[in-house]
């Protein structure tokens, strides 16, 4: 504000100058700036209609649409108090009449240069009209009010050049200016909506469509609703507004007949509702300009033919752009179609910077804002932002959706609300008030889904249901099993048309023809579907997913694609759920290859326990079939119980299976062969009679019958004498013909197992740099398998073996890549013998603190999951502590110890791996 030297100036009528800028000056009293563009339109409203009473309500709608009543009352109030400040110095006469209902410019407390042009055009002065008209109206706003009474303004003022100014024409007052005048050419018209929300992200996107623009007279942008179509298509608009004469938004949510868009457009154009061919005067109107047209939501309009109008628009105007939004591919000769993609998600390990700057999260915090104006992102609320973001897809309506909430829920609920509720996470997501009655396809995801839902046929509508038992996607064979149809590849087609289905490419591991598709649904679009689905095709389309899915297992048991896992962790829930506890166990078998390379998460793991549940009751009443599936179950849930740390119900299971093949002789050595490893790691050090129990379990695996658990039993036997006994000289034979058996079956990944008990013999002899070397083996070929078990084992090894060569910094590597691994596996064992490996070479690189933490919750994970220590272990652990002890001093050793046995185990985990920078 530029004021004058004089502090008691007491003048209160103003002079409010909108035309080229916006000025408000009362003597010499001069103020350009007013605080916000809020306040500043204000005033513009006040000055332009000062005989009017405003009201309250009227005025919020026009400056803050976008707000409820109660937050816009807030505002209008905040800005009503600081125009006045401006307005009304000490002492000075009420510039403003302000009332609990309205609001109005004093009797004679303004003159405004917009009255005063319109009153020279009025009285034919044509002179000071010219002089008056210093520019458009209030140049740098964008409220829709703005913008309407600016291409107003700029009419009238088009007509000064047009009109001969010595002899108006006397009876022709202004409010009947012949309709040439307005069909004249603009000498620049933008009329685009102007967002009060600020806008995130999309800044690659906006850089591609205006590449897209230079070489592309009809772009599409393509998506379902929410996704943020509209907003970008109206940014891409102002960002290229300056190459063109004519920029025009045209919503037509509301236009459902083809014949009625001409008149839209027409409308748009801010043109007379002239009687004729609406077409044609818009074709009149566009000859020869540079223009772009935004039609939103033409989506209602595709099917019946009306982008026929866009095509005929495009031959007669050369110089004519235009930008759809729809959620339906047009289908005309020229359109390019964008696919507008949900907004990038937060990572895990970004820092509050980056993660204020990730355009999820910001979209997120800026509407949060709006409703509740302390918040902001932090360190406390990070994490449950950045979840809460991924949760929600980063589809924009639905962050905002979250956001509006934010007043009366904390985001950590909303959080938790969204954990809890995994298939139904976007049902409470609603906007109520007055922008909900505003934009009622926007208040809530079910009514953006509806609107497109109504647009397909009823054929199609059961299919885009159907899918909605997928999770994170499918093929077309899949799709087809879910059918019983052969035209899969049409329907997906047209669902991919009406922005339902996204199609992608398929993973490099995926068992199809290279450049095949992969589909999936928008967590949004599938929750949709759920609920369309009769509670009788529900359960019809859960049994043909788990039919599916069993056949492909079997077709792909060796190696099952990551991303079918939530589909095989789907069927194995439905099967439980709907009452088929067999099933699970079966789906589990034809994936136990899997479970050996990924591991066992806990939610998986429960499901396991609950299927054994079920079937207990049953198992006197089940055939032979069935019967040996359960058994076999237990056997495959010992091993991988045991390896998630869950030793008790792990080893009763593989009690149960020997004490059921008592009955079931055929049974017996795979049932030994999981028993005799259980009670082999709980003691891994030690020979307890293990090596005998083995050899007897021999006895009852033919190589001919019971190749495969007997070359387990070989491959144990030979480690159990190798560290039980220190007798590599008596493994190696039994290693070679465990190695020859799992070759003989074709499974590699048991067979590198084998060469990993060949490398331990090296070790033991001394040979460490041959046990390096044929560990590291095992570990490129873990790689190559993409086998994350066998490659924690490789770890495990390696770290051992440089442990004993005393290289120490090798050993704290290898032994960190363990303890990651074994983490992300959900193997607590793994965890437990990492950290316990750790101790000492973190130690002898001087890192006492980590050491003491890893020793003592190994030690304390290892008496408490698995049994005792042996004396080997004892003497162990004793050697680490006085290491420790001379580094940092006994009262730091102890304190360290106790936080190490008192902590979860996650805590030392995580002190182990501080400061580690390992690939992922």
């Amino acid at each position: 504000m530029d004021a004058s030297k004089n502090p008691s100036h007491r003048a209160s009528s103003w002079r409010i100058d909108l035309l080229g800028q916006v000025r408000a000056t009362s003597g010499d009293l001069v103020i350009t700036q007013f605080g916000s563009r809020k306040i500043a339109a204000l005033l513009a409203r006040l000055a332009m209609f000062p005989q009017r009473l405003h009201a309250r309500e009227e005025l919020i709608d026009l400056l803050w649409p976008e707000a409820d009543l109660t937050t816009g009352r807030s505002r209008l109030r905040q800005a009503l108090f600081a125009l006045r400040r401006l307005l009304e110095p000490p002492g000075a006469a009420p510039a403003l009449l302000v009332n609990r209902d309205s609001v109005q410019f004093s009797p004679l407390a303004c003159t405004c240069d917009v009255l005063d042009f319109e009153a020279a055009l009025r009285s034919r002065d044509m002179a000071s009209a010219s002089a008056l008209y210093g520019g458009e109206l209030m140049p740098g706003h964008y409220d829709e009010w703005v913008l309407e009474e600016r291409q107003r303004l700029a009419v009238l003022a088009e007509s000064l050049s047009h009109t001969d100014r010595e002899k108006p024409p006397a009876e022709s007052p202004l409010s009947e200016l012949p309709q040439p005048i307005v069909l004249r050419k603009p000498a620049r018209q933008i009329l685009l909506p102007s967002h009060v929300a600020r806008f995130f992200g999309r800044e690659e996107e906006l850089q591609q469509l205006s590449d897209w623009l230079k070489d592309s007279r009809l772009v599409t942008l393509l998506g379902p609703g929410g996704s943020g179509k509209t907003r970008l298509a109206t940014e891409l608009a102002w960002r290229e507004s300056e190459h063109y004469a004519v920029v025009v938004f045209v919503a037509l949510a509301e236009c459902s007949q083809p014949d009625e868009l001409p008149a839209r457009i027409r409308a748009a154009l801010r043109l007379p509702d002239a009687q004729g061919n609406a077409t044609a005067q818009i074709e009149f109107y566009l000859q020869a300009l540079p223009c772009l047209l935004v039609l939103d939501n033409f989506e209602q309009l595709v099917a019946s033919g009306a982008a026929h109008l866009l095509e005929q628009l495009l031959q007669a105007l050369p110089e004519l752009q235009i930008v759809v939004t729809s959620r339906r591919v047009l289908d005309v000769d020229g359109e390019r179609g964008f696919e507008v993609a949900c907004l990038p998600l937060p990572s895990n390990d970004l820092s509050l910077i980056d993660c204020a700057a990730n355009p999820s999260v910001a979209l997120f915090v800026d509407r949060a804002r709006a409703v509740r104006a302390g918040f902001h992102l932090n360190a406390r609320n990070r994490d449950d932002v950045s979840a809460l973001c991924t949760a929600l897809d980063g589809i924009p309506l639905a962050i905002e959706l979250a956001a509006s909430r934010a007043h009366a829920v904390a985001v950590s609920e909303m959080r938790a609300q969204m954990h809890a509720q995994k298939d139904r996470r976007f049902a409470a997501l609603a906007r109520t008030g007055p922008r909900a009655a505003r934009a009622p396809r926007h208040a809530s995801l079910d009514a953006a889904m509806d609107w497109s839902w109504q647009l397909l046929s009823p054929r199609d509508q059961h299919c885009l249901a159907a899918l909605s038992v997928f999770r994170e996607g499918f093929t077309a064979d899949a799709a087809a099993t879910l059918w019983q149809a052969t035209d899969q590849h049409e329907v997906l087609g047209r669902l991919i048309a009406d922005s339902l289905v996204v199609a992608e490419p398929a993973p490099a591991n995926a068992p199809t023809q290279e450049g095949a598709l992969r589909y999936r649904l928008l967590e949004m679009v599938r929750e949709f579907g759920h609920d369309r689905l009769t509670p009788a095709d529900h359960l019809l389309m859960r049994a043909r997913h788990r039919d599916w899915f069993m056949a492909f297992a079997n077709c792909n048991a060796s190696m099952l694609p990551l991303a079918e896992v939530p589909n095989l962790h789907q069927a194995l829930r439905s099967s439980l759920e709907d009452g088929f506890a067999v099933q699970t166990l079966a789906l589990s078998l034809a994936t136990e290859s899997h479970w050996e390379r990924r591991g066992v998460p806990p939610e998986i793991r429960a499901l396991w326990l609950a299927a054994l549940d079920v079937v207990k009751p049953i198992a006197t009443d089940l055939n032979e079939a069935a019967a040996a599936q359960v058994q076999a179950a237990r056997c495959l849930f010992a091993k991988r119980l045991f390896e998630t740390g869950d030793a008790v119900t792990a080893v009763a299971l593989a009690d149960q299976a020997v004490a059921d093949a008592r009955s079931h002789p055929t049974w017996m050595a795979t049932a030994l062969a999981v028993q005799l490893r259980l009670r082999w790691k709980l003691a891994p050090t030690a020979d307890t009679g293990v090596s005998e129990a083995l050899l007897e379990a021999l006895s009852f695996a033919n190589p001919a019958t019971h190749a495969r658990p007997r070359a387990e039993l070989l491959n144990l036997l030979a480690e159990s004498l190798v560290l039980g006994r220190k007798d590599a000289e008596a493994a190696m034979p039994y290693y070679e013909q465990a190695l020859a058996l799992f070759e003989k079956l074709g499974d590699a990944r048991q067979a590198w197992d084998v060469r990993m008990g060949q490398g331990i013999c090296a070790q033991t002899q001394g040979r460490y740099g041959d046990a390096i070397a044929i560990h590291t083996e095992v570990a490129a070929a873990a790689q190559r398998l993409d086998d994350q078990l066998l490659l924690v084992d490789a770890y495990n090894n390696l770290a051992v073996a440089c442990n004993h060569a005393h290289r120490w910094n090798d050993a704290v590597h290898y032994g960190r890549q363990q303890l990651r691994l074994a983490t992300r596996q959900f193997s607590s064992y793994m965890q437990v013998m990492a950290l316990w490996n750790l101790a000492r070479p973190l130690a002898r690189s001087h890192q006492s603190e980590a050491a003491a933490v890893a020793m003592a919750a190994s030690t304390n994970a290892w008496v408490t999951q698995y049994g005792a220590l042996v004396a080997r272990d004892e003497r162990y652990m004793a050697k680490v502590k006085r290491l420790v002890r001379c580094q940092i001093g006994a009262q730091r050793t102890s304190a360290l110890w106790k936080e190490g046995e008192s902590q979860p185990l996650a805590h030392a985990v995580n002190a182990a791996l501080k400061g580690a920078a390992l690939p992922d």
